[in-house]
């Protein structure tokens, strides 16, 4: 009768260091995927620090890069609008010099006929001066 206890225990005994030692197989094998899971963590959250880095590198050059082109943009607008007061201020001279220049020539044109009606008073004091001689017979003075 104690040995077929004894059979019992012993085979329960083996069952349980059985199922200790797959346990055990079982917890060191959780332990190497724990081990291996933390390492792909700690890899993975270098990766995501790096690709944090490098976006807040280029999300400072895309800032940079705004900053100075808007800049320049500033300054072509001030060169636009210095070439645009410029355009206006040629365009009031080239006015004014045309009118100016309008003038200059109504004066002409009245100075011409003035000129042009001394001149036939002129020929006319001449012609009649010829005919006085003519009818007289004078000599003019010299």
């Amino acid at each position: 009768d104690e040995n077929s206890n004894l059979h019992p225990s012993s085979k329960m005994f083996v069952d349980l260091s059985e199922a200790a030692a797959r346990n055990n197989e079982s917890l060191r094998q959780a332990k190497l995927e724990a081990n291996d899971y933390r390492r792909q963590m700690q890899s993975l959250q270098c990766e995501i620090d790096a690709l944090k880095g490098a976006n807040e590198s280029l999300e400072r050059q895309i800032r940079e890069v705004e900053e100075r082109f808007s800049s320049e943009a500033d300054g072509y607008q001030n060169t636009i609008m210095q070439l645009e007061e410029d355009i206006r201020r040629l365009k009031e001279d080239m006015a004014k010099h045309v009118r100016d220049y309008q003038d200059l020539l109504n004066v002409k044109m009245a100075l011409d006929i003035e000129i042009a009606t001394y001149r036939k008073l002129l020929e006319g004091e001449e012609t009649r001066k010829v005919r006085q001689i003519q009818l007289h017979g004078r000599t003019l003075p010299k």
